[in-house]
């Protein structure tokens, strides 16, 4: 049955001071496009201000060229179920999800059919029904099979690859975070995905949390710490290195991607006007994955997992990229 995901459902209870997002990332296994989907609802601390809805949709192409279209919603024009996430003429339901947005003279529409992708909960699952966190992630589908056809001012696009698809929600975003995750290894089947976060939280002072899942062939191995260089300042970008270490696995890892191939939003928010995300959907990834048969043996060189072109990161926060132009109303 077509019904959502229980990390899916919306989590709105009517309050003020809230935000939601349902977000889907993919890219076309033939052509390497990449595509970025995005459901938004924001309901503003004041609570005479009218929540904002919104859906975008950005196509990264793999010749570089970025085109997205952004259209805004009244909350009449919403409605959050069982059976579907719904913002204008736009839904994410269990196994697909389909839309159309249009501005000025510019027109785009999607009828797609996603596989079932595996949950991944970036926290502990006890953590998402206790209300002491400015924002929780989830991923009801975390990796998954896409199909179906895109049509771009009536030009139609059919669809055959990978993405995955994830749910945030609660009333402020992190102060910094970085997101990435990675599909299509060349030697290998399984993906990789990554979440690093670091945000104030009154007297508890700073808070950080990550999560790393790896997952290859019959390897899955997760990670709870990490040490990154380019996270909070951005100062390598458009790269991004990591590395992690657990008791049988070790791994140092390299995103990378040409800066053309990035755009950079101002998120809407409820009580903060200042939030930037600069994300890509064309990026590439070499992890090298050591492993070791015990905790007293040393590491050796096992695998590399790598791609070019497949691999979603984006870098957010309160800190606008100066190395990005803004653009606060996506257009084709």
């Amino acid at each position: 049955m077509n019904i959502l995901k229980p990390f899916n459902k919306s989590r709105w209870n009517r309050e003020p001071d809230f935000f939601e997002v349902w977000y889907l990332t993919f890219n076309d296994t033939k052509t390497r496009d990449g595509y970025w989907i995005r459901f938004t609802l924001v309901v503003p601390k004041n609570i005479f201000d009218s929540p904002f809805l919104n859906v975008w949709f950005t196509a990264f192409k793999s010749d570089g060229v970025i085109s997205a279209i952004s259209e805004n919603f009244k909350i009449s024009e919403s409605d959050f179920s069982e059976e579907h996430i719904k913002i204008g003429e736009s839904y994410l339901k269990g196994d697909t999800t389909s839309g159309r947005i249009s501005s000025g003279n510019h027109n785009i529409s999607w009828d797609l059919r996603i596989s079932d992708g595996g949950e991944f909960l970036h926290l502990p699952r006890q953590i998402y029904d206790i209300p002491v966190l400015h924002s929780y992630l989830a991923s009801p589908n975390v990796s998954f099979d896409i199909s179906g056809k895109i049509n771009i001012d009536g030009k139609d696009i059919e669809i055959s690859g990978r993405g995955t698809q994830s749910h945030i929600w609660g009333r402020q975003m992190p102060d910094n975070w970085i997101w990435a995750h990675s599909e299509n290894f060349e030697n290998h089947k399984g993906f990789m995905e990554l979440i690093s976060i670091n945000t104030r939280m009154g007297i508890l002072g700073d808070i950080s949390s990550t999560r790393i899942l790896i997952k290859f062939d019959e390897e899955e191995f997760s990670f709870t710490t990490i040490k990154d260089i380019g996270f909070k300042d951005c100062s390598v970008f458009p790269e991004y290195l990591f590395f992690a270490t657990g008791r049988k696995y070790k791994i140092e890892g390299k995103l990378y991607c040409d800066r053309s191939r990035f755009i950079q939003y101002n998120y809407p928010s409820p009580s903060r006007k200042e939030v930037y995300c600069t994300n890509t959907e064309t990026g590439s990834c070499s992890i090298v994955v050591y492993k070791r048969d015990s905790i007293t043996k040393p590491f050796v060189y096992y695998t590399v997992l790598k791609n070019s072109g497949f691999t979603h990161y984006e870098f957010g926060g309160l800190r606008r990229n100066e190395q990005i132009s803004v653009a606060n109303q996506p257009q084709l």
